[in-house]
């Protein structure tokens, strides 16, 4: 049964426009339109995953990129010519780059944008968070396989049943736990299993009986910075993706796969990953990374030959009928924090309705109610969400109550507070 918090969908909604096809007279771009554009603020959009959490992500630990990162420049071979991966992609992204600029004025919610008369403070320091990963992987597995468990509010868990678990919280309300010398919290109707890339195979039996009809991957790529890819790094790129038991967990018959993946590994995915579970690309979307102004995160161009100021998503489905998604997708917005990406739901939601109903029987369900019943999962995850199972060494890093504040705390500036709870009043 919904919760009351569930009476509704979320209040806070990407703003989408579709745009002309780019002119680029000199060499025409093979992307097709329309081109959309849909602009997120990261800590807007997971308040609204949860508006009636009394919890909610503390904004001074997370400050929007006033300005690009830019690295120390390295001798380079000459500029060489714009690496795509599609004709006329670096045209695409900079038609939905100067659409973007000439609509906003800035990319983050006005309320987490320092006063502009003073500088913006330095952020209190980061929550010292126990080296999840390590002790996932220093656990002995002479256990047995996993299994599910209920996560109770309040409890104290200790090894090895916060590392050989698929814990849930069933309840129509966030719960806190304690672990590690440490309190976390989880969002209502969340599961999550802290556990290394080798065990993953033994949730197969633990999926719904069908399959889960969504699965969001964000795989640590060997382009990644050294401090997040050293979590996986004891196998390379195709022997750990092979391990990866996707169509043991995933639904046969209807199964929307999102992949997070960097430009120099796109062949790779498309011609030998998607083939291995039987999954077939539908769509492409490109997160554009931009400060609060605008401007590209990454200091760089969009034709430079090599860093790319975008990541793409791929999304590939397994079954005969997929879901109508677009094809082509920019959306953006100014990084959390480093390899933090955007939540999906809001983009992702409105294909619910035929993820699961495909195959059955009866009355097609209402989209926000679908999209609480539909089987999800995230693997490499590193936070929850409310409806997900999210996996990973990391999956309870950002859930560290360290992360957070009270949403009704009174921090000094009533109209951040009533932005922050805005939701929670309507």
């Amino acid at each position: 049964m919904a919760s009351a918090s569930d009476a509704s969908p979320h209040p806070i909604t990407p703003s989408v426009a579709p745009l002309p096809p780019p002119s680029a007279p000199d060499r025409p771009p093979t992307i097709p339109p329309p081109l959309y554009v849909v602009l997120l603020d990261p800590l807007e959009q997971l308040r609204a995953l949860d508006p009636q959490s009394p919890h909610v992500l503390s904004a001074a630990l997370f400050p929007p990129l006033l300005s690009p990162r830019v690295r120390a420049a390295r001798p380079r071979r000459g500029a060489g010519p714009p690496v795509e991966n599609e004709e006329g992609l670096c045209a695409w992204v900079e038609a939905a780059h100067a659409a973007l600029t000439s609509r906003h004025a800035t990319f983050c919610a006005a309320w987490r944008l320092p006063p502009a008369a003073s500088p913006p403070p330095p952020p209190p320091a980061a929550p010292a968070v126990p080296p999840l990963a390590a002790l996932a992987h220093a656990q002995r597995y002479d256990a047995p396989p996993l299994r599910r468990a209920e996560c109770s509010p309040g409890a104290t868990l200790c090894p090895p049943l916060l590392f050989s678990s698929l814990l849930a919280n069933p309840r129509p309300a966030p719960l806190a736990f304690t672990a590690l010398g440490a309190q976390w919290l989880v969002p209502r109707d969340a599961a999550f299993c802290l556990a290394p890339l080798r065990r993953w195979r033994e949730l197969a039996p633990l999926a719904p009986p069908d399959g889960y009809r969504l699965l969001l991957l964000d795989p640590p790529w060997r382009s990644r910075s050294v401090a997040r890819k050293r979590n996986y790094a004891t196998v390379g790129d195709e022997t750990l993706l092979a391990q990866l038991p996707v169509p043991q967990l995933a639904c046969a018959a209807c199964c929307l796969i999102a992949v997070w993946i960097t430009n120099s590994r796109h062949r790779f995915v498309l011609e030998v990953l998607l083939p291995s579970w039987g999954a077939r690309r539908i769509a492409t979307w490109y997160w554009l990374k931009l400060t609060s102004d605008g401007r590209f995160s990454t200091g760089a161009d969009p034709r430079s030959p090599h860093r790319k100021p975008w990541e793409p998503l791929i999304l590939a489905f397994i079954g005969r009928d997929p879901p109508r998604l677009p094809t082509r997708l920019a959306l953006s917005s100014v990084p959390l924090t480093h390899s933090h990406k955007p939540a999906l739901d809001a983009l992702l939601r409105p294909a619910a309705p035929h993820l699961l109903q495909s195959g059955r029987s009866g009355e097609l369900v209402e989209e926000h109610e679908a999209w609480q019943q539909l089987p999800k999962m995230e693997l490499f995850a590193r936070e929850l969400r409310p409806h997900w199972h999210s996996v990973g060494d990391e999956a309870l890093y950002f859930q560290h109550s360290g992360f957070y504040q009270s949403c009704h705390a009174n921090s000094g500036h009533e109209d951040d507070r009533n932005n922050i709870c805005a939701a929670s009043r309507t």
